[in-house]
């Protein structure tokens, strides 16, 4: 099993995922008003806290544990199926009451037709999890490329044909069946009346995982709820816009990276320098390209947002100026959930979820009544007390010291930071126009100096990357 391949193919799948949801969010945020894509936002939370139960855990489980049966494939794959048809039964139900708390009633349609697809995408979930288990990215990311494809290509035909809120069903039902189907097609796998005891041990390991999964979910779009209920949907739609920049390199770079390294530190767990040089090169890896990314859309949020969306967000723009930097330190803290999942510490996952919650909903609950704006600057502050223990657990389960976790993240940290110093003296004091050119011109600029900058640290990177390649040739012969 070779980690390049994983992330070469897993970044091919999820930049099409990533494509033809940023299109459709794109064309929506363009076509719609502020308070019609609040809608669409309070659907997304439903859905996606819907989408935690369809296999309750059970694939990261399939894909961590050593010695997998039959029996256990199968016990999994019945849960799923339940587990997929019973979240589609309570969204259904609760769609109406839903719509009431938002005071949307657009809102209970949209989530009645979406929970229609949840049964099917459980029926994907052990197929997907035994491929990756085998290694077979290149087929997830034909299936998941093409399918997202096509669902964004019909989501955008929707939404320039007037189907509003409408096209973010389009596209989701879309993929969903699409993927499923696929998978059931690309797995050799199917399923028996086979009954397997060691289902016990993929539910420990699965339970750990759905708890971590809920309490993160529910500190992450608390935010959204309480928004929602006391401010208007305008104000949802600017704040919601700006999560989902927020969310970018979550769901783009850190996801993938993950995704793709928890087979290989599953396989690692006896060899500690090996464990600790895959994370130094996960986490520098996405440093070097998030740090960049996040201090560029601080300095360029105003011009960005007016050109790219249009008038009526500039609630957003006063948002990101707290998300970006929030967005870094997510970003480098959600690799130790793939360190303690491939430990088989998913209690300990759950418990840092809690330290995590407890600190963003106090947040949450201390910013609401003063202002959107308030609540997003306490967030981050949640995030930098969060960031200690989170760090130092994942220190202790590498085997590590803290300042071996750390250190990879400085170098390119400063040459971000210099970077978007240099940008912002530019957008002071030079000659910015504030039109489309000007900001692709600056974008170019700027990346063209941060690559200057993160050279100046080339020799340690060459240095970590072959000692990397030299661990994934290992784990490669012991798999």
């Amino acid at each position: 099993m070779k980690l390049g391949h994983n992330l070469k193919w897993t970044s091919l799948a999820q930049i099409s995922k990533l494509c033809a949801q940023f299109v459709v969010v794109f064309m929506l945020a363009r076509l719609l008003e502020p308070s019609e894509y609040g809608v669409v936002a309070m659907a997304t939370v439903v859905v996606n806290f819907s989408l935690m139960f369809r296999d309750m855990g059970l694939g990261a489980a399939i894909i961590q544990k050593q010695d997998l049966g039959r029996g256990d494939i199968d016990a999994a794959f019945r849960v799923s199926l339940v587990a997929g048809s019973l979240v589609c039964l309570l969204v259904l139900l609760a769609a109406v009451p839903l719509a009431t708390y938002f005071s949307a009633p657009g809102l209970a349609p949209l989530l009645a037709v979406l929970s229609l697809s949840f049964p099917i995408a459980g029926c994907g979930i052990v197929h997907q999890a035994l491929l990756e288990r085998a290694g077979h990215f290149r087929r997830i990311a034909r299936i998941e490329g093409s399918s997202n494809l096509v669902g964004g290509a019909l989501g955008l035909v929707s939404a320039l044909e007037g189907a509003g809120a409408w096209s973010l069903v389009v596209q989701l039902a879309f993929v969903s069946i699409a993927t499923s189907v696929q998978l059931w097609l690309a797995s050799e796998w199917r399923p028996t009346a086979s009954r397997g005891l060691g289902y016990r041990g993929l539910a420990a390991f699965g339970s750990g995982v759905l708890g971590f999964n809920l309490v993160n979910y529910l500190s992450r779009n608390l935010d959204s709820i309480l928004v929602g209920r006391f401010y208007s949907s305008t104000v949802l739609g600017n704040y919601s816009l700006a999560y989902r920049l927020m969310l970018f390199p979550l769901q783009s770079i850190t996801l993938v990276v993950s995704r793709s390294l928890l087979p290989v530190l599953s396989r690692l767990q006896s060899d500690r320098r090996g464990r600790v040089e895959v994370y130094q090169i996960a986490v520098g890896g996405i440093t070097l390209v998030v740090a960049p990314m996040m201090v560029g859309l601080y300095v360029l949020r105003e011009p960005f947002i007016r050109l790219a969306f249009g008038e009526g967000w500039d609630l957003a723009v006063q948002l990101l100026a707290w998300f970006a930097p929030t967005a870094l330190l997510q970003s480098v803290m959600s690799v130790t959930g793939v360190v303690l999942m491939a430990a088989r510490r998913t209690r300990t996952l759950l418990h840092l979820g809690v330290i995590g919650a407890m600190l963003q909903v106090g947040a949450f609950a201390l910013g609401i009544t003063h202002g959107v704006v308030v609540m997003a600057a306490l967030y981050l502050l949640a995030n930098l007390l969060n960031f200690i223990p989170v760090m130092l657990v994942c220190a202790r389960v590498l085997g590590a010291r803290p300042s071996e976790v750390t250190q990879p993240m400085i170098p390119p940290l400063i040459a971000a930071l210099i970077m978007g110093g240099t940008l912002e003296l530019y957008m002071r004091y030079g000659d910015f126009a504030q039109d489309a050119v000007s900001l692709t011109l600056a974008i170019m600029a700027s990346a063209a100096w941060y690559v200057v900058l993160a050279l100046a640290f080339s020799r340690e990177w060459r240095r970590r990357a072959l000692s990397a390649l030299s661990v994934f040739r290992r784990a490669t012969k012991a798999a």
